[in-house]
């Protein structure tokens, strides 16, 4: 199996646009390319195993 990752983590939610139902000081986008980047990193240890 031949997995690499994405250029862009947060590309799906990007293409959402703005989030409306969003309120917070923490920047959407931000906080969830963060998110995908981590769970990415632990999904491909996972099947690195």
């Amino acid at each position: 199996m031949n997995l690499e990752r994405p250029q862009l983590h947060s590309a799906i939610i990007n293409r959402l646009g703005n989030i409306t139902f969003w309120r917070s000081k923490i920047n959407f986008r931000d906080k969830m390319e963060e998110i995908y980047t981590r769970v990415g990193k632990k999904a491909e240890n996972i099947l690195e195993q």
